[in-house]
């Protein structure tokens, strides 16, 4: 056939191949985009005593369904010793059932916007490699 260089190679391809092998050939280049993004938040999340908020930083896998592929590198867990993330992220205000104001300490946003060009490489470059397996 003809070989995968670029993004425009990548969607002409999507469109040809069949639906199984292009799932399959997301699969990679998702979850390598994905740990971008979380390594970057391991290295500016606020961590406490336990660091609980930095171990729980992870990439898994979404919801599996029959027509998508989701890759998600997620915050948080069981453990909130060291705090809600989004009251984190975002910060709360005066009044309500706790005390007092929790200052905004973004990490997660950074993140993304420091990694993005980045990981958006990352991920056509393993989309075109995949893809080339099967072409």
């Amino acid at each position: 056939m003809y070989k995968v260089t670029g993004a425009d190679d990548v969607k002409r391809a999507f469109d040809q191949l069949p639906k199984k092998i292009v799932k399959k050939s997301l699969r990679k280049p998702l979850r390598a985009g994905a740990k971008i993004f979380a390594a970057e938040m391991k290295k500016t999340v606020p961590t406490g005593e336990t660091k609980a908020l930095k171990k729980s930083v992870k990439v898994r896998s979404g919801k599996r369904s029959r027509s998508s592929i989701k890759v998600v590198a997620s915050v948080g867990g069981i453990d909130r010793s060291e705090g809600d993330v989004g009251t984190i992220e975002y910060g709360r205000g005066p009044g309500g059932w706790h005390k007092g104001d929790i200052p905004k300490d973004p990490f997660v946003r950074p993140a993304f916007e420091n990694k993005k060009i980045q990981a958006e490489r990352v991920v056509l470059d393993n989309l075109v490699t995949e893809i080339n397996k099967h072409v």
